[in-house]
């Protein structure tokens, strides 16, 4: 469970680079004082990744100025400073590499820093998921508070527009003309444009995006705007299609569409606390808005959706608007009478706390008829609230359909038990000293809180439930009493009405599972806090999991005694300790994320605490108090093992700390790692004494221990027969074919390297899981499960074809799946079309692919009969000397898989596979296919962005055998390559009954034509007929 850490770290006196653009002349000025290190949280598949510590690039600063008239590239190595507009004019491109960050100088008005892509210009800025391109403030790049307004953003102008859109409204010498609704301003993926806007003058605004005219021949995917003075995103006009788009904290709209806009906006995600609408609409603007998340917390003006003006229209579906604000506007708004013909709602769910009514404004009851008389829509009313006080002193269930307020002191008592339905809020009151809203269970209870991933169980404040500010204190806690305490522990500290007992070290005080605790934590006198979650002699019978602890004005959990274990725990943001245990608690505590900016220590322990830490990661920035690990007082032993300490902190007690004189004979460490950036000691004593010498004796004589941030390796060779898991302390090395085999399951903890050992042939690197066996790789988006090759690990050149590549064979083959080509003592069963071979989520495979001989190829990743049980989820691939991913037969959905750079074939479906791809996207720019399909394959692909440039041999997909199908929907094929085999291409003869298509749009530069066959023969023309008749396609 690796996190990776963004720095910014200010040096001086260094020479700073500047470009000017006028007339593309460079010159060189002098610049003191200005020089940073700037690190991005990716990943690069050539970064070094044995530990979780940043990996520091120190990069100079470049300015920019005036016109970029002629081809640019703006490397990564470099950091570009916009100082005042800079404009790329028609006829050049600029590109942007991967991981760029581009920084606007602090200015207003004339002096504002903001670029223009001027029609007939392209911006070709591709970043890539582990290497996002950043715009940004200069002000934040060199460690300043980030915030709205410290800079413009980037506006493009495009030849799509119509006679609505007018010049540019903050600079009118920019304006769009009406030539080429299918026009190309060039590619934005994986672009973040954070800390924006700019008021030029009464409503002439630079938003953090804004889009005049813009074509359908441009790509915008996976796009993240936060932060902007004014919208995140606006388009005048225009026919652009937006895909992968996330926005957050602007102080206007998030999304605003005027001047007849007309694209597609898919996979949408607005989260909004302040400002005015998220989507707002104005100008006979028709979009389509398709999969989308709204959600609407304290003060939103104008609604969630707002038609402004008259004869607005929209087509909304696959989405959700959970309005939970309080300024009366509503889910949907309306001003002026809308465009009722030209509006619809599909799959569309209306939700929140909002008490307001869900249509609002001068057409409300027309777009609440028309809302109705769509498909599968839902409104959901506001769950009624029900008071609890007092004792609870039999068997109570408080559901999910109704909120529930604290309202004081509320206790479970002795031989009640309370249960929470999964989804149930339950909320307090605001109120101090005796007033103090919170819930004991008391001995004897129980309390039954099983919550579910996708519905968890929420205890927060009231104040923050009805939409105001969310911040710790604002209500006491959770505290449960049991009957596993010892001769330490004495009466719960807040309330000595309440004391555990010690007659059962197994006692059972029930279940508290996917459970969150938010805004918690009061002081009731000195030294008398209710923290987040307080557990008084609980015993091992009790089952804690899957807890998050989120702001708590004291610690986030403390344990007094007890022998309760606990599991998958995260807590952040608490003032004091983010875990501490005392009295003698001596349970395990295993799969523990602390993310600490403030307070005092990460976990502190005192009175004789011999507990267990089993697998925990640490990160600790800016002001921390008490170091990681706190040995509080004498006589404290501890076990850690399997943890990582990212000590990032600035306040010198250490990464772990010491003050009494810990018991050393109960103190052990195995496999952790200590890194960060701090300067201070690893192990420190406090002024009042401790023994942090003998401490980290202990810790180097321990196994596998490292405190300077770097991961010991361990090679594994041949079969995994038995289950094994491998943890993220440690570098696992492939060294050869290492199979799991039937009946063996791997598990891979989240952050974890696996790096293949160079070698060809016999020799070559790669792992295959059998049918039967099972993997189980469960990376997070902060915590990816990299594959890759032990050279790129190293610190070498990452390139295609430095190890094998990850295979899975299944029981879900056909009568057309053979032996594994590249290995034939593996073939798939054909038993279970629904077999389960595990999950890979958040998994990266980089640097792969080799050929064994002829046609006999390792890809990235290769999946034989592989069944509809297994789950793979956002994939990455890149870097293939084959195929990205390959699958033979099988029936596994797949998605949200990017794929890139590799040599043959993108994705690659042969032998009847029939699953359904679903936000796939592809960037190409050699090899053969995109998608390649043979072998009477009739897959889905629902949701799918492929780029081709340069030299692309296949298409964008190729039909290449007889028989086959295929169903492709909601996508786009941009077709900017050079070697003419078009952008969908046939060598056999396709099953045209199989084959659909719909919402497809096929664009780019290339002058070859959308459907070829190849020079064997081909049907693209009955393909292109098919294309033609199908919903919503445009070519």
């Amino acid at each position: 469970m690796l996190i990776k850490q963004r720095q910014v770290i200010a040096l001086s006196s260094l020479l700073i680079g500047s470009v000017i653009f006028t007339g593309c002349i460079d010159q060189d000025k002098d610049s003191p004082n200005q020089v940073y290190i700037y690190n991005d949280s990716g990943t690069d598949d050539s970064t070094d990744t044995t530990t979780d510590t940043s990996t520091t690039v120190t990069n100079p600063k470049k300015s920019l100025v005036g016109d970029i008239s002629s081809d640019l590239t703006l490397t990564s190595d470099t950091t570009w400073v916009l100082d005042g507009l800079v404009t790329v004019s028609n006829g050049a491109t600029l590109t942007i590499e991967a991981g760029t960050v581009i920084a606007g100088k602090d200015g207003t008005g004339d002096n504002t820093s903001y670029m223009i892509i001027d029609k007939g210009a392209k911006i070709m800025a591709e970043g890539t998921a582990a290497n996002p391109i950043i715009f940004t403030s200069e002000t934040a790049v060199d460690g300043g508070t980030a915030a709205v307004g410290q800079w413009g953003g980037l506006t493009i102008i495009g030849k799509a527009g119509n006679d609505q859109v007018q010049a540019y409204e903050v600079n009118s010498a920019y304006e769009a003309d009406d030539s080429d609704l299918a026009d190309n301003s060039g590619t934005l993926k994986y672009v973040q444009i954070l800390n924006s806007g700019i008021t030029m003058e009464t409503d002439k605004e630079i938003n953090g995006l804004s889009l005049v005219g813009v074509g359908s021949g441009t790509t915008i995917d996976n796009i993240t705007v936060t932060k902007s003075d004014d919208d995140c995103v606006e388009a005048w006009g225009g026919t652009v299609n937006m895909s992968n788009i996330t926005l957050t904290g602007c102080t206007d709209d998030h999304f605003d569409i005027d001047d007849g806009y007309s694209g597609t906006v898919s996979n949408l995600t607005i989260n909004q606390t302040t400002g005015n609408a998220a989507i707002e609409m104005s100008g006979t603007t028709a979009a389509t808005f398709d999969t989308f998340t709204i959600t609407q917390t304290t003060s939103v003006k104008e609604g969630g959706i707002y038609f402004k003006n008259d004869g607005i229209g929209g087509h909304f579906s696959n989405g959700t608007i959970t309005d939970n604000s309080i300024d009366g506007a509503g889910a949907i708004y309306s001003k002026g009478t809308a465009d009722i013909t030209n509006t619809s709602f599909e799959n569309v769910t209306l939700a929140g706390r909002s008490t307001d009514s869900r249509f609002s404004g001068d057409s409300a009851n027309t777009l609440l008829t028309k809302f109705n008389a769509g498909t599968d829509n839902v409104i959901e009313a506001p769950k009624e609230k029900e008071t609890i006080a007092g004792n609870i002193t039999s068997d109570t269930t408080l559901s999910s359909d109704k909120v529930w307020v604290l309202d004081g002191l509320v206790a479970v008592t002795d031989g009640a038990t309370l249960t929470v339905e999964a989804g149930t809020t339950v909320v307090g009151k605001d109120g101090t000293g005796d007033n103090t809203s919170y819930m004991i269970i008391d001995k004897g209870a129980k309390i039954m809180a099983e919550g579910t991933a996708s519905s968890p169980i929420i205890f927060t404040s009231e104040t923050a439930y009805n939409g105001g500010t969310a911040a710790v204190g604002q209500w006491g806690g959770l505290t449960i009493i049991g009957n596993a305490g010892n001769d330490q522990v004495q009466a719960y500290e807040v309330n000595s009405a309440y004391e555990a007992g010690d007659s059962d070290l197994t006692d059972n005080s029930g279940t508290l599972t996917y459970v969150q605790i938010l805004n918690s934590g009061i002081t009731m006198e000195t030294d008398k806090e209710i923290n987040g979650l307080s557990l008084v002699g609980v015993g091992s019978g009790t089952t804690i999991d899957n807890i998050t602890v989120t702001k708590s004005d004291d610690d986030c959990i403390e344990a007094w005694g007890g022998t309760v274990n606990m599991s998958n725990i995260s807590v952040s943001e608490c003032t004091d300790d983010h875990f501490d245990i005392d009295d003698g608690y001596a349970g395990t505590v295993s799969n523990l994320t602390i993310t600490q900016t403030s307070g005092n220590a990460a976990i502190e322990m005192s009175g004789t605490t011999d507990a267990t830490f089993d697998t925990f990661v640490i990160t600790q920035e800016s002001s921390v108090k008490e170091g990681g690990i706190f040995f509080k007082k004498d006589g404290i032993g501890g076990h850690f093992k399997n943890g990582f300490i990212t000590d990032n902190s600035t306040d010198g007690a250490g990464t772990i700390h010491s003050q009494g004189t810990a018991t050393i004979a109960n103190i052990s460490f195995e496999n952790v790692i200590l890194g960060g950036s701090s300067t201070d000691a690893k192990f420190t004593d406090h002024s009042d004494g401790g023994n942090s010498a003998d401490i980290e004796a202990e810790f180097n004589a321990g196994t596998d221990n490292s405190s300077d941030g770097s991961k010991p390796e361990s090679t594994i060779i041949e079969s995994i027969s038995s289950d094994t898991e491998l943890v993220f302390t440690k570098t696992w090395i492939l060294d050869g074919l290492v199979s799991v085999t039937n009946g063996a399951t791997l598990t891979i903890d989240p952050g974890t390297t696996i790096v293949g050992k160079d070698g060809t042939g016999d020799n070559t690197s790669y792992m295959i899981v059998d049918k039967g066996a099972k993997i189980m790789a469960e990376g997070t988006a902060e915590q990816p499960i990299i594959f890759t090759s032990k050279i790129a690990h190293d610190g070498g050149t990452a390139a295609v074809g430095q190890w094998g590549g990850l295979t899975i064979i299944g029981n879900a083959g056909n009568d057309q799946v053979q032996a594994y080509e590249v290995n034939s003592a593996y073939v798939a069963g054909d038993s279970d079309l629904t077999d389960n071979s595990g999950t890979l989520k958040y998994v990266q495979i980089l640097n792969s692919g080799i050929t064994m001989e002829t046609d006999k190829e390792i890809n990235g990743l290769s999946l034989v009969g592989v069944g509809s049980g297994t789950t793979i989820d956002n994939i990455t691939v890149t870097k293939s000397d084959d195929d990205c991913i390959e699958a033979w037969g099988g029936t596994v959905n797949m998605s949200n898989i990017t794929v890139s750079e590799c040599t043959d074939d993108h994705f690659d479906i042969d032998d009847g596979y029939s699953g359904t791809v679903s936000d796939l996207t592809i960037t190409q720019s050699s090899g053969n296919a995109a998608i390649e399909m043979s072998g009477t394959t009739a897959a889905t692909f629902d949701g799918f962005t492929i780029t081709q440039n340069s030299s692309v041999k296949e298409g964008g997909l190729f039909f290449k055998k007889d028989g086959i199908g295929g169903h492709f929907k909601n996508g786009t094929i941009t077709d900017n390559s050079t070697d003419g085999a078009g952008t969908i291409h046939s060598q056999g003869t396709a099953t045209v009954d199989n084959i659909s298509f719909e919402n497809v749009t096929l664009s780019g530069t290339s002058t070859d034509d959308r459907f070829t066959d190849h020079s064997d023969g081909g049907n693209s023309a009955d393909i292109e007929a098919k294309f033609d008749a199908g919903t919503g396609n445009t070519k």
